[in-house]
């Protein structure tokens, strides 16, 4: 998760967020970022406050991809709770 966060975060300025379609290093820490929901709802729960930074920047993104990665990490964890 730390990892995570402290990679992606710098590359996601609002003119990135702002973006149709982001670069493959970008997508790829979106994916990192997204698949970490997978895990057991615990998991989530201990980790909410980065969770939460993770799911509202995902979010916020203009890129159909990154967005809907996102969504899905919402799912995974509401489903996994």
């Amino acid at each position: 998760m730390n990892y995570v966060i402290e990679n992606l975060m710098p590359m996601l300025t609002d003119e990135v967020r702002a973006k149709q379609q982001l670069d493959a290093t970008t997508l790829w820490f979106i994916a990192l970022a997204s698949s970490l929901f997978t895990v057991p709802g615990n998991y989530v729960v201990l980790y909410k406050n980065q969770c939460l930074e993770l799911y509202k920047v995902l979010i916020s993104m203009k890129c159909a991809s990154a967005y809907m990665m996102g969504s899905s990490a919402i799912s995974n964890a509401v489903s996994n709770m």
